[in-house]
């Protein structure tokens, strides 16, 4: 039975005491004897003080525990301090250095957001308000772990060449999700102890076994803060390369009795070049794919330097589909991949080989287990010929392998068939790391394919547990993007594809579609805003970003329609005089349904209009356009896609 974590208390290390003065004492009960001050003689000129004891004449607001800093954040007017003030142990991670050392790992499960200037705070604007709520929505959703040991944000194979689990000059910013918000004490070398690094994703770690052997089998996502976002708000890669939703996934083994510590990494992220789906209130939105400028490429080939600079050789398995609306996704993938190859003076670290499977041809009418055909492809393109996972003897202390390659997979949302094959992948690894152990035998299947099939398997409890684990990863990358969980997870959980889960992603996708739509755009702001993309302390405009400046028409017609079907329901329910027929009746309900079909006229036809868009920093695929009346008055914004898109231009 796989170890279960309850909610630990003894996570709640740091107490917090709040002074009317606006002094605010931060004491660690593993350094008590530095206390962090934080009041207006320090906060004004941006510093802090330590001290090792509270010495304040002022009354005493309240005082609370918490479990971690997470950092802090100006805002337009006041500055605050964030602090997560209860946590849930999900596990502890064998340490590769010390025989008996586990690091406990922790998720953020509350969260409490505290003013320096209280007298501020008592005063606040709308506009700080409206800030502040943003701030503490994305908290609330966000899924942030940590370990006060441990750095999570590098890889154990960069652990290992660092011979250390956590020093703050090694920690990966693409990774630490509260690098922009641990600025402040980053610039103080004696508040480093107060800064602890936070990854967004997923972490479980998990005790059990294959058959008698204990084992320890872990997974942890982390998720990059670069061109970071919702679903159709961050699409392709930005000028430097960096692409939307890219995250690390990380699966990692430890068998005792072999003394023998293994991790597996993979990666995912949109396709890397210039693209991008506009919402327009239909269920799928506009796609655009620059594939005729150069530039859209030369995003691709920056991001693949990257790439094979940090992983090696990059094997990338494209899932979109080869017909419909995805093709033109596919033809630029493709056409990237084909310059990468041609272009002699582009210097990559490794080789970039790419894979394309039909996802939905191969998967078609619940034949799911096809997915495996992917495992032949990749042994026939030498995936294996290369150590592809970090193995470590902690008996001997000796490296035994250096992952050299990586798997790069992406559908369209590098979600929900990502999800599939990335856990397929994973526990092919699983084999053959069981395999070289000499703790299963050797499989062979019937066209030479080694360590298939995954013999594994035959566990069902380790089955169930790893199961669960990637099921669960998918539900928590699929959340943070999309505002869902994942689809298609119950062939993830349970190994084939059932008419529940179906029905089960029919309604995610209705829930993904009114959140893409209308959530999305505060959702987007919160993300930029916590990352530190937009600063409202810098934003340069006399205008307060909430300010609603569509024309009059937009903002008034949704009013105009809820009023009217209202109206419509109320004389079918309750009509005039008790009877449905009689003209006065029948007269509010005609032009009620007629006001109703000219408003969705107008909305589908103008769907742009009607959109949540972020508000902060502005899209590369929007553009705006003020409209005027006939003697130059302003009436309004037009929301209009960016012209470099539809221009007509000749392909590459």
């Amino acid at each position: 039975m796989a170890e279960v974590y309850e909610d630990n208390k003894k996570n709640n290390m740091i107490t917090v005491d709040i002074y009317s003065d606006s002094s605010i004492y931060i004491t660690d009960s593993t350094k008590p004897d530095k206390i962090l001050a934080i009041s207006k003689k320090y906060y004004s000129t941006n510093k802090y003080s330590l001290v090792t004891k509270i010495e304040n004449d002022s009354k005493i607001l309240r005082s609370f525990q918490a479990s971690v800093i997470i950092g802090t954040i100006q805002l337009k007017l006041n500055k605050y301090i964030i602090f997560g003030t209860n946590s849930l142990k999900v596990g502890c991670l064998k340490d590769q250095f010390q025989q008996d050392l586990y690091h406990d790992i922790s998720k953020v499960i509350d969260y409490e957001v505290i003013s320096f200037d209280i007298a501020i705070n008592q005063t606040i604007t709308q506009e700080e308000g409206h800030y502040l709520n943003i701030l503490k929505t994305n908290l609330l959703n966000s899924s942030l772990y940590y370990s006060k040991t441990l750095d999570l944000t590098i890889t154990q194979q960069e652990l290992n060449k660092f011979k250390t689990p956590l020093d703050l000059e090694n920690t990966n910013k693409k990774f630490q999700w509260n690098s922009f918000l641990s600025e402040d004490f980053q610039a103080n070398p004696e508040l480093n102890g107060f800064i602890t690094p936070i990854i967004y994703g997923y972490v479980k770690c998990l005790f059990t076994n294959l058959f008698k052997e204990k084992i320890q089998l872990c997974l942890i996502t982390r998720r990059a803060t670069s061109n970071a976002g919702t679903r159709y708000f961050r699409r392709g890669a930005d000028s430097e390369g960096n692409v939307a939703n890219f995250n690390e996934t990380e699966q990692i083994l430890y068998v005792p009795s072999k003394d023998r510590f293994i991790s597996y990494l993979q990666i995912r992220g949109s396709v890397p070049i210039e693209w991008c789906e506009v919402n327009n209130l239909k269920y799928k939105p506009q796609l655009f794919v620059n594939n005729f400028e150069e530039q859209s490429f030369e995003r691709g080939k920056k991001h693949f330097q990257e790439c094979t600079r940090l992983y090696g050789d990059n094997y990338l398995i494209n899932l979109v589909n080869h017909k419909g609306y995805e093709l033109p996704v596919k033809e630029g993938y493709e056409k990237l991949v084909e310059k990468i190859h041609e272009d002699k003076n582009l210097a990559l670290s490794g080789d970039v080989k790419y894979v394309y499977f039909d996802f939905h041809k191969e998967c078609g009418k619940m034949k799911w287990d096809n997915v495996n055909n992917l495992l032949k492809t990749l042994q026939n393109l030498e995936y294996q010929k290369k150590d592809s996972f970090f193995e470590y003897n902690l008996g001997t202390k000796t490296v035994l392998r250096l992952q050299q390659n990586i798997v790069r997979s992406n559908c369209m949302d590098c979600l929900d068939r990502t999800n599939v094959v990335q856990s397929v992948l994973a526990g092919w690894q699983l084999q053959k790391q069981f395999c070289d152990l000499g703790i299963l035998p050797l499989a062979v299947s019937k066209d030479g394919i080694n360590n298939f099939p995954m013999n594994w398997k035959h566990d069902k409890e380790l089955l169930s547990d790893f199961q669960n684990l990637w099921a669960d990863n998918a539900n928590y990358v699929s959340l943070s993007y999309s505002g869902t969980g994942a689809l298609k997870t119950d062939f993830t959980r349970t190994g084939k594809r059932t008419y529940n889960g179906a029905l089960q992603d029919l309604k995610n996708s209705i829930v993904r579609y009114f959140k893409n739509n209308y959530k999305d755009g505060e959702r987007q702001d919160g993300y930029d805003l916590i990352l530190g993309k937009f600063k409202p302390y810098d934003y340069g405009s006399s205008l307060s970003p909430f300010e609603d400046r569509r024309t009059f028409a937009v903002q008034a017609l949704p009013s105009v329609l809820y009023v009217s079907v209202l109206i419509v329901f109320t004389t079918l329910l309750k009509p005039f005089n008790g009877h449905f027929n009689n003209i006065k009746n029948l007269s509010v309900f005609s032009v009620s349904l007629i006001t109703i079909i000219l408003c969705l006229k107008y909305c589908l036809k103008n769907g742009m209009q009607f959109v949540q868009w972020p508000k902060f920093i502005s899209l590369e695929s929007l553009q705006l356009e003020n409209r005027v009346t006939k003697d130059n008055q302003f009436k309004g914004i037009w929301f209009k896609v960016a012209n470099k898109y539809i221009t007509n231009k000749k392909e590459l």
